[in-house]
């Protein structure tokens, strides 16, 4: 049987859209008003590397549907062009 660990992208006030500057949304560029901090980096870059797979809304998944398959492929790139998605979705038929 497969492990799922769950982790997340979150500001401690619960702040989850567009961390990194996605225009229209009231709080975007949360991640950019903070000091960089390389230990949280790390963190998450050996998120990224454990990952068998990634679990995505539909929102967010049609919106990165479309910059994945063309994307350099470097750093979180290199991480979500290969690895398995799966969508929660009631609305997605495909």
């Amino acid at each position: 049987m497969s492990q799922l660990i769950y982790t997340a992208f979150v500001s401690l006030d619960g702040v989850v859209e567009a961390p990194g500057g996605e225009p229209g949304y009231r709080n975007t560029g949360w991640t950019f008003a903070v000091d960089f901090l390389e230990e949280a980096y790390g963190l998450k870059a050996r998120e990224q590397d454990e990952a068998g797979s990634m679990l995505l809304g539909r929102v967010i998944y049609q919106e990165w549907s479309e910059y994945w398959p063309n994307n350099p492929g470097a750093g979180f790139d290199a991480f979500i062009n290969p690895v398995t998605k799966h969508v929660a979705s009631r609305t997605l038929k495909d």
